[in-house]
């Protein structure tokens, strides 16, 4: 087909394997320019960004720790003032209790008194009512054991 351009001993060079070759240049410069070329200066950027990049992030972890804490003291205080909070209203609430029942008590001892004074009068009245029956059946019972005597 192609005229033999070299002949050596053991390899025989011929016209593909110019082709071939000058293939093999165009593929690794058109490699070289889309990708190596690139991806090369990739590496460099990311070379050049790495300490400022790792220095940024431990200042945000920095940052973020400190949060962190500012928000756990917060969550802190917070809690002991609503503790704080609801302790007071229940001793408030105890102490509206305690007067509620002391109240309930004082007008029940005075309901009480005066019932004790009304029955009081009752038993007196009922009393002399009694001692005025009494001495009205004796008188009666007197008559009639003397009447028949």
């Amino acid at each position: 087909m192609f005229p033999r351009l070299l002949s050596a001993g053991l390899i025989d060079l011929d016209i593909t394997f110019v082709v071939q070759l000058a293939l093999f240049v165009a593929f690794a410069l058109l490699a070289r320019v889309l990708a190596f070329k690139p991806l090369l200066r990739l590496f460099q950027e990311r070379r050049e960004r790495g300490p400022g990049a790792l220095a940024e992030a431990q200042l945000c972890e920095g940052r973020a720790t400190g949060l962190e804490e500012h928000r756990d003291r917060d969550l802190t205080q917070a809690a002991a003032r609503k503790l704080a909070a609801v302790t007071a209203r229940r001793e408030e609430l105890a102490r509206q209790e305690e007067a509620a029942i002391q109240a309930h008590r004082d007008r029940a001892a005075a309901e009480l008194g005066r019932e004790k004074e009304t029955l009081a009068t009752q038993e007196k009245a009922l009393a002399s009512q009694l001692d005025g029956a009494a001495r009205d059946l004796a008188k009666d019972l007197a008559s009639r054991m003397v009447g028949r005597s």
